[in-house]
Parts: C-alpha cells; structure tokens; sequence
C-alpha cells in the first residue's frame, strides 16, 4: 500500500511540474500577443500623425479654377 501511495504522490507531483510548465508557457504566449498589440498600436498612431503631418504641408488646392 506504501507503495502505491508514493508511487500516486511521484506521479501527482510530475502532473503538477507539467501543469506548472504550460502555465508559463501559456503567460509567455499572453504577453508576447500583448506586447505585439502595443507595437501595433503605436504604428498605427505613429501613420496616423505622419499622415496628419503630410496633410497639413500639402500646397492649398486649386480647385476654384
């Protein structure tokens, strides 16, 4: 019966290890999507402002003619 007991606690304890390495494997997954949703947010508004930026130099238009 010891035995068993402490082969169920081994194997519980390596269940837990592998439980344990997908949590971290799956919080890396989360942050490298949060990380590359900043990245695109911040070049979406730096277009953003660059286009602004182009618009407000254009030469005035011409079209009254």
């Amino acid at each position: 019966a010891r035995r068993y007991w402490e082969e169920g606690i081994s194997v519980g304890s390596f269940h837990c290890g592998q439980v344990g390495v997908e949590l971290k494997r799956s919080r890396s997954l989360v942050r490298l999507a949060e990380i590359q949703s900043t990245l695109h947010e911040q070049r979406i508004l730096f277009l953003s402002t660059q286009v602004h930026e182009l618009e407000s130099m254009k030469a005035p238009s011409f079209s009254s003619h």
